[in-house]
């Protein structure tokens, strides 16, 4: 892109939208030249070049406790779930899903963090944390995963091959009130399939599933069409289809938001009871 920039977006360079207080564009622009340079100096020609794993898929990655991530990937498609994110930069839950050959920011790159460290204009910090997942309703009070914090987890596989990847994640608040919230997550080629269930002590009125949709890069636009059951976002000749039963109710809320890669606004699907399923898929 012209001017030259060091932010997968599309802002102007000079509004340092998604930059970090120290991640000038000279820090970033000599790191990288410096991390070229060494390669070059130590490659050995003699080594033949085989494919890296994000090119193989067919793994699941968790570093745990050292980290809180957890990386899925098939051949052509990747998630990255945080279970336990840092506020100041993250959501928990659910915050990448991307396809081979699909721009980032369209199902999504990051989740978004109710207090950002990075640059973000006063308009668009979002107002609460936002990822692709659950929030609940008992009695009055609306508590979402993405706002969780102080969460264990455990991990569970239940499929494993290069096309498709099957797994759950159970999330426990050490707060003895907090329901379990168990995710299963089945990704296979372009389309991820999430069910949310939640276990509770106290009854659980409503499941509301949230997830954000792109309006802008920055500089290019999506479009968004609305059909029953289904929502598509359209953007620079791809797609992003949310699927869910027919039945079900939902709104697309006009505030809008941003993380580093571009402008959003939630898509808020919503289900009495303890359950909800959807179906993401991006081409």
């Amino acid at each position: 892109m012209q001017p030259l920039r060091h932010i997968k977006n599309g802002f102007p360079p000079e509004t340092q939208h998604g930059i970090d207080e120290y991640g000038k564009y000279s820090v970033y622009a000599l790191y990288c030249s410096s991390v070229l340079g060494l390669a070059a100096l130590y490659a050995d020609d003699s080594i033949d070049e085989y494919a890296c794993p994000s090119e193989i898929g067919g793994y699941i990655l968790e570093l745990y406790p050292a980290f809180h991530k957890i990386f899925a990937s098939t051949k052509t498609s990747q998630i990255e779930i945080d279970t336990d994110a840092d506020p100041h930069y993250e959501a928990t839950g659910l915050g990448r899903f991307q396809v081979k050959g699909v721009p980032i920011e369209l199902g999504l790159s990051m989740s978004f963090s109710a207090h950002p460290s990075y640059r973000l204009h006063d308009s668009l910090k979002p107002r609460e944390a936002y990822a692709i997942g659950p929030s609940w309703k008992t009695g009055k009070v609306i508590t979402s995963l993405a706002a969780g914090s102080n969460i264990r987890h455990r991990t569970k596989l239940t499929r494993l091959g290069r096309d498709t990847i099957g797994f759950n994640v159970e999330y426990r608040s050490t707060s003895a009130d907090s329901p379990v919230v168990a995710e299963t997550y089945l990704l296979a080629g372009n389309e991820l399939r999430i069910h949310s269930s939640l276990l509770s002590s106290q009854p659980v009125d409503t499941t509301y599933f949230t997830i954000p949709l792109l309006v802008s890069d920055g500089n290019n636009k999506s479009s968004v069409d609305i059909l029953v059951g289904n929502i598509r976002v359209a953007y620079m000749g791809h797609y992003y289809t949310i699927q869910f039963d027919k039945a079900l109710s939902y709104e697309i809320r006009p505030t809008v938001f941003a993380n580093r890669n571009g402008i959003y606004r939630n898509l808020v699907v919503k289900k009495p009871g303890n359950t909800i399923q959807v179906s993401l898929q991006l081409e």
